[in-house]
């Protein structure tokens, strides 16, 4: 099964090989509907480099915290789980998975924040299945080469934690992006990207 580095290069070859046929208003190339499944073996092989590692402490931000960010926005009271009383989203997801390991009612749902304002990400699932703990997640829209590996390390480190608080060994990832897209003031760093590896 690929990583998410393997997966990532591969997303950003697809959409780039799209640009003269799939441009949307002169601003970004776009690929609609996207279905992807990778490993969460060397997850974080990607936060060896110093812009994916600098975007990926920002994100973190974004996610854990209400810290002003580069991205401009948090997601950290956005998060919504199964338990009302449980403001930490793990320790939420915990509690579910505790009373029912099977259960698939393991969701953080993003609701909208500041200024009615929708999140990338909608929805983040934990299934636990065949002895492993995977993670499926759907958004609305993803910025593939700015933003994809670093959301996707801030959720593998919320299905780590998860994972040693239940003692369960990590599966693999499924996305669903609905808009998987690249800025074309990005066009030129992704091609060189592509080159390098």
């Amino acid at each position: 099964m690929k990583t998410l580095k393997q997966t990532w290069i591969n997303l950003m070859k697809e959409i780039v090989s799209k640009k003269e046929t799939n441009v949307v208003e002169d601003d970004y190339i776009e690929l609609q509907g996207k279905n992807i499944t990778f490993s969460f073996n060397n997850c974080f092989e990607l936060s060896k480099d110093k812009q994916i590692n600098d975007d990926f402490l920002e994100m973190q931000k974004v996610f854990f915290s209400n810290n002003e960010n580069i991205f401009g926005h948090s997601y950290f009271n956005s998060m919504k789980t199964p338990f009302s009383d449980i403001k930490s989203p793990v320790d939420a997801i915990v509690k579910k998975m505790s009373e029912n390991l099977y259960t698939r009612n393991a969701v953080l749902l993003f609701t909208p924040y500041g200024n009615n304002k929708l999140p990338c990400i909608n929805s983040i699932q934990f299934l636990y299945r065949k002895n492993k703990l995977n993670m499926f997640f759907t958004a609305r829209s993803q910025d593939i080469y700015r933003k994809f590996p670093c959301d996707v390390m801030c959720f593998s480190l919320i299905a780590k934690e998860i994972a040693e608080k239940l003692n369960l060994k990590l599966g693999y990832i499924k996305a669903n992006i609905i808009s998987a897209h690249i800025y074309l003031r990005d066009v030129e760093n992704v091609n060189k990207r592509i080159e390098n590896i």
